[in-house]
Formats: C-alpha cells, sequence, structure tokens
C-alpha cells in the first residue's frame, strides 16, 4: 500500500459561528468515521462519536488512502 497523504486541518476549515459561545467554546463531534483514511487527533486514531474542542484542531489530521 503507498504511503497516505496527509491533511492538517485549521480553524478556519472548522470554524462555525454561534452567538452564544467563543470559537475555543465550540464542541465538535465525530459521527462517521472516513471511509478512505484516518482520522486523528494528537496522532491518535479517533473512533464514532469522540469529541473535540475548536482550540484542537490544529493537531486534527486526516490520513487519506488511495
Amino acid at each position: 500500500m503507498p504511503p497516505a497523504l496527509t491533511n492538517t486541518f485549521t480553524i478556519n476549515e472548522l470554524e462555525i459561528q454561534d452567538s452564544d459561545n467563543a470559537p475555543a467554546e465550540l464542541i465538535y463531534t465525530l459521527v462517521t468515521l472516513p471511509q478512505h483514511g484516518i482520522l486523528k487527533l494528537n496522532n491518535v486514531k479517533l473512533t464514532s462519536w469522540k469529541y473535540f474542542y475548536t482550540i484542537g484542531c490544529q493537531q486534527l489530521t486526516l490520513e487519506i488512502y488511495p
């Protein structure tokens, strides 16, 4: 299998507007896993129904396998 392509997410790619909370207070929940890759936070593979904060998304990566 060839090496994976890796994409690191930025705050701009995940930031949404919420009138009640600051961006650092927002919580994302991973509902469905990617079909052709591995989503990692701080280099640890995520599983369904895991959550993370906007502030940690700079350590969110997607390894895509062709």
